[in-house]
């Protein structure tokens, strides 16, 4: 429930207008572009509503909320301002600030890609078998059973890892196959 206390002089009387109103955007970034951004670079990006004290404002990475309480030495959110230093390919997204009063909520955008260096870099396996070799590893389990197997990759861009079964792709949806990113 919101409440509005405004005290007025029995000497000044008159017709108040009060208008309790959710809040804006700033007119000049009603259209938000992706922003493609080098690799190490640094991006401040800029929450576009007229600051108020009564907001409350929440940043997000890919409807993942991120907390100011986390911020490190890469990631500064400031309020209105979150700040990037030497962004990495794992800070491309569609970041968002949500702000809210005790009358509405708005939201802004910003997608983010990420330009890799011209330098890259060869994928190679980081993993090691139980030798402590890099490279695959025999398992061998019962007919039936349940086998996790685990496959980690480094390069610039990032390795597309993908699962063989007798030269044939396999589906991730079919043989439970997730991938994420370290």
């Amino acid at each position: 429930m919101n409440h509005l206390l405004i005290e007025i002089e029995e000497s000044d009387v008159q017709n108040v207008l009060v208008r309790l109103c959710p809040p804006t955007l700033l007119p000049s970034t009603l259209n938000f572009v992706t922003l493609d951004v080098n690799e190490n670079d640094s991006i401040e990006l800029h929450c576009p509503v007229t600051n108020a004290p009564d907001l409350s404002i929440q940043w997000s990475k890919n409807n993942e909320d991120l907390d100011p309480m986390w911020s490190s030495s890469n990631l500064v959110i400031k309020r209105l301002l979150l700040k990037i230093h030497q962004v990495h390919f794992t800070d491309a997204g569609l970041y968002k600030c949500n702000v809210v009063n005790g009358f509405g909520s708005i939201q802004a955008q910003f997608p983010i890609n990420i330009r890799y260096s011209l330098s890259g870099e060869a994928p190679e396996f980081i993993s090691r078998n139980d030798d402590g070799q890099i490279g695959p590893t025999k398992v061998i389990q019962p007919e039936g059973t349940i086998v996790q197997l685990k496959c980690l990759a480094s390069g610039k861009p990032p390795p597309e890892i993908r699962w063989k079964k007798n030269d044939k792709i396999l589906s991730e949806d079919e043989y439970g196959i997730t991938q994420r990113s370290i």
